[in-house]
């Protein structure tokens, strides 16, 4: 039969077709598991299971968890520096640098 190639967030080694891990994506003609790589939002090893970005962080996809700055937080599974926002009593742009309110 005629050959095809392998679809997105898939991989085929040795011909057989599997789908990449949950939360995890790769182009289409890969041709191996370590070729699923984590969502963003999500972090992992490549080829392995993806975990959901922790609180207080945000994951671009990958590998990497990048904390968000001092006095600066955002929900579990964010995926860009713009998730992160200051803590109360604290102000600054999305993903930058806060600086401590003044009384009143």
């Amino acid at each position: 039969g005629a050959c095809t190639l392998c679809p997105a967030d898939s991989y085929c080694a040795s011909g057989t077709l599997s789908v990449c891990p949950d939360h995890a994506a790769s182009v289409s003609g890969s041709d191996n598991v370590t070729d699923c790589r984590c969502k963003a939002g999500f972090y992992g090893e490549d080829g392995r299971e993806c975990s959901v970005c922790p609180a207080k962080s945000y994951c671009e996809g990958g590998k990497s968890v990048v904390s968000c700055g001092e006095h600066s937080e955002s929900p579990g599974g964010s995926n860009s520096s713009e998730a992160c926002t200051c803590e109360a009593g604290w102000y600054g742009p999305q993903g930058g640098a806060c600086t401590l309110c003044e009384e009143g």
